[in-house]
């Protein structure tokens, strides 16, 4: 067998499927694709213990966040629209109007609850035929099942992104799958039935798609992503970044259509309603017990200090956000984006665009309004990468990672009765910490490789 010493590179154009599978594992063929008939055999034994540890469980569980979707879906189907955006006086918690209680009641499940639909029209109007046709426990075990393979597909994404070329692929997944059933970022976005785990799956995609050199369809699945929640937008500053105007004017061409279409088939009056909810909800700081964000973290730093903090007693806790909260932490995301620019920019391509995505996967939910902790899915999915390295940082990055966000530590976290959120405390701290690793990985490689070109060179 001859040997050659040719490196991955996602640009070039691969051979089919069906050439992989015929033809033998040789060292030609390994380089191409990266992967062995070991690595292969690992990722499905890992994915039967997945299915085993995470997805059984929570077989005929109820999906609270899904709930909404679905019963959302059933007001659209019968005309009460008016319902749809109908919430609790704090826009998000349990509490819900005497018209879902009914709706879940006659649906055959008196003692469940639905959270309140906080997303755009078009997904409730998407829904309704799926509430008229499906039962809700049905419909959450098929969202489950989706959920379990975009995760597993997610996590073989984020290698393609980062991982490969740097870790086994079997290596990649044996710590993924592990972290998936242990960290709360991945078993509460399961146990929700939250569509974040597809609105991830979307971006990986499209950066995975922006590495391989197809510019329109890293635009299209990044809309995808931005057309379900709006906060993936902030990710389009990558291609900014790199000047991959293709795939820019897709993705904004792809969501000014959509928004266009949404408007047009369903009308402004639920649009305005879901801005007006927008604009509620960024007006206020909001923390919740499986919340990790700048903003919760700092008012609560501050009520400290002032000696005023109240006791949280319960789940969730809100409040009129200061002008001088707004303008710290949208200062912070700006420096952030600085920073990410400044230590990535003169990576190879592939390398740039993997480091500028791991670095924004923490910034973007650190500095959101809603932080949520499975809001940091990309950032546990990418972490494998820091098993790689020898540095103090990074090591330190990825342990107090799993030690502070695996779902037994953040049980105790989200105890009630204290006059700090404890999952604020510790959580921010850990994601500034696994930022700066992020950093400081992307200027050690680009330390390391003398022959690398300048970002406007690279290919």
């Amino acid at each position: 067998m001859t040997e050659v010493s040719v490196s991955y590179d996602p640009g070039n154009k691969t051979p089919g499927v069906r050439w992989y599978l015929s033809a033998p594992m040789s060292r030609e063929s390994y380089a191409v694709w990266g992967v062995s008939p070991f690595d292969i055999s690992v990722c499905l034994l890992m994915a039967i213990f997945f299915w085993v540890s995470a997805i059984l469980p929570l077989w005929d569980g109820w999906a609270v966040d899904f709930s909404a979707y679905y019963y959302a879906g059933h007001f659209y189907g019968t005309g009460q629209h008016d319902m749809i955006y109908a919430g609790p006086p704090d826009i998000i918690g349990p509490e819900m109007p005497l018209e879902w209680q009914q709706a879940v009641a006659s649906s055959g499940h008196p003692k469940a609850g639905a959270y309140p639909y906080i997303y755009l029209p078009w997904v409730a109007a998407l829904m309704a035929p799926v509430a008229n046709t499906v039962s809700p426990l049905a419909a959450m075990n098929a969202v489950l099942l989706v959920n379990g393979l975009l995760l597993l597909g997610s996590s073989f994404l984020a290698w393609r992104i980062i991982g490969r070329g740097k870790m086994p692929l079997a290596i990649w997944m044996a710590a993924s799958v592990l972290m998936l059933i242990t960290l709360a970022t991945s078993v509460i976005a399961l146990y929700l039935g939250q569509v974040q785990i597809l609105v991830y799956a979307a971006v990986l995609l499209a950066f995975d798609r922006l590495q391989a050199g197809k510019e329109s369809q890293a635009g299209l699945a990044l809309a995808l992503a931005a057309c379900l929640k709006i906060t993936p937008a902030a990710f389009a500053i990558i291609f900014l970044w790199n000047r991959n105007w293709k795939a820019l004017a897709a993705f904004l061409a792809a969501c000014l259509g959509f928004a266009a279409t949404s408007i047009a088939l369903i009308g402004w009056p639920l649009h305005a309603q879901y801005f007006d909810l927008m604009a509620r909800l960024n007006a206020t700081v909001f923390m919740a017990n499986v919340g990790i964000s700048a903003e919760g973290f700092l008012y609560q730093i501050v009520e400290i200090l002032k000696g005023t903090a109240p006791l949280y007693l319960d789940k969730e806790h809100s409040v009129p956000k200061p002008l001088w909260i707004e303008l710290a932490v949208k200062g912070g995301f700006v420096a952030g984006l600085v920073w990410t620019w400044i230590a990535t920019r003169k990576l190879p391509k592939q390398r740039r665009i993997a480091f500028q995505l791991f670095a924004l996967a923490v910034l973007v939910p650190l500095m959101a309004p809603l932080g949520w902790v499975h809001y940091y899915l990309i950032v546990a999915m990418m972490l494998p990468v820091f098993l790689n390295t020898r540095q103090a940082l990074q090591i330190t990055a990825f342990a107090a990672f799993v030690l502070v966000l695996n779902v037994y530590s953040m049980s105790a976290l989200v105890e009630p009765g204290y006059r700090v959120m404890w999952q604020f405390m510790a959580g921010v701290p850990v994601m500034v910490l696994t930022y700066l690793a992020v950093l400081y990985q992307a200027l050690q490689e680009q330390r390391s490789d003398p022959n690398q070109k300048p970002a406007s060179e690279s290919p």
